[in-house]
């Protein structure tokens, strides 16, 4: 390094944690979106939205959909988790 500090994988993990995390709360976003768009009938959906916006947010969800998903019950049944606060977030998106 340019410093001549060497730093541990630890210390940087903790180190970009806080960015990660941000990075995950805006992706997190997007299932926000996807959810509010699966409770409106579609009659309400396309007086609000303009043409092309549903699918936007669609591609948006699949796109961070498997970052979102875990196991959740024995079987090996999968779903989204509830918050963007998961453990499961503090690594790099890809």
């Amino acid at each position: 390094m340019a410093s001549g500090v060497e730093h541990t994988s630890e210390e940087r993990l903790s180190t970009a944690a806080p960015a990660l995390r941000v990075e995950a709360f805006a992706r997190y976003d997007a299932i926000h979106k996807r959810k509010l768009l699966t409770r409106l009938p579609n009659d309400v959906l396309d007086k609000l939205l303009p043409p092309g916006t549903a699918q936007k947010i669609e591609n948006e969800f699949q796109a961070v959909k498997a970052r979102f998903t875990k196991e959740v019950c024995a079987c090996g049944r999968k779903g989204l988790i509830p918050s963007w606060t998961e453990p499961q977030i503090d690594r790099p998106f890809a």
